[in-house]
């Protein structure tokens, strides 16, 4: 089971006079992140082997002590890490590739040079790491389309900029989530494809009403754009060279389906 980041919600106490929030637990605490995420996602925490990945409410600021705690997969660090080393794990199944974009959060203004460079020394080792049959997951998107009052935005220049937008061969798939929605994005030429999966932890983010088939993001163009705007999840299976992926809604029922071989993705309705 992949978790792609935001575990952690509870930060501030209920407002006054919320009833649907009354008498909820607040903080870096135990009982924010038992009732956050660890009493609903029990079933599935023994159902199978976990990957973890690190969002921005895990960040030092917000939910950092719960999340090294609990889910850090390092040894102790004697107080909170902006950043994490990347590290690989082998499914047997697929190479993932685990970086930490905790920290990559864009703001008003262009990152700072030192933040790009953090990040382009870990992306290049997990680069030097890679197979021929790896996946890219991360928090938050590398390539990836908004919409706030019918604006169109773009995601992420930090890590466009530390990854020169172009990953190595073998990487044949970006996993991320932070976006509160689903965006399947494919690319023309030999970008690799990004999935976004953000559509099971909280309020949905509004949907984009642009198609996104022929945009371009960081000089590659969308060659297939795929969106969904309800809560659920994904499963994927792996048939024969490739994978089946399947984005379900919350009965379990397909909502539509890709395949991956390779670097090779297409979706359908």
């Amino acid at each position: 089971i992949i978790h792609l980041g935001d575990y952690f919600y509870r930060e501030t106490p209920c407002p006054e006079g919320n009833i649907g929030c009354e008498g909820s637990p607040s903080g870096d605490n135990w009982e924010s992140w038992d009732a956050d995420f660890f009493s609903s996602a029990a079933p599935l925490l023994k159902s199978a082997p976990w990957a973890f990945t690190r969002g921005n409410h895990e960040s030092c600021a917000r939910g950092g002590k719960g999340w090294f705690h609990f889910l850090d997969p390092n040894p102790p660090f004697p107080e909170c890490e902006e950043f994490t080393p990347p590290y690989v794990l082998e499914t047997g199944l697929v190479q993932l590739l685990m970086l930490d974009t905790s920290g990559a959060e864009e703001g008003e203004q262009d990152a700072p040079q030192d933040l790009v460079d953090a990040y382009t020394v870990q992306i290049d080792a997990l680069s030097e790491a890679a197979g021929d049959n790896a996946w890219l997951v991360t928090h938050i998107p590398f390539w990836a389309i908004g919409e706030s009052d019918g604006e169109l935005f773009t995601i992420n220049d930090i890590l466009q900029r530390a990854s020169g937008n172009s990953l190595k061969e073998g990487i044949n798939l970006v996993m991320s989530g932070h976006a509160h929605s689903v965006e399947l994005l494919i690319f023309e030429g030999d970008r690799s494809p990004q999935f976004v999966f953000g559509f099971s932890g909280t309020k949905l983010d509004p949907p984009v009403t642009v198609p996104l088939t022929g945009l371009e993001i960081a000089g590659a163009v969308i060659a297939q754009g795929v969106t969904f705007d309800d809560f659920g999840f994904v499963t994927m299976e792996q048939v024969d060279n490739g994978w089946d992926v399947t984005v379900r809604n919350v009965d379990g029922e397909e909502v539509f389906k890709c395949v991956i071989i390779g670097d090779f993705a297409e979706c359908f309705n």
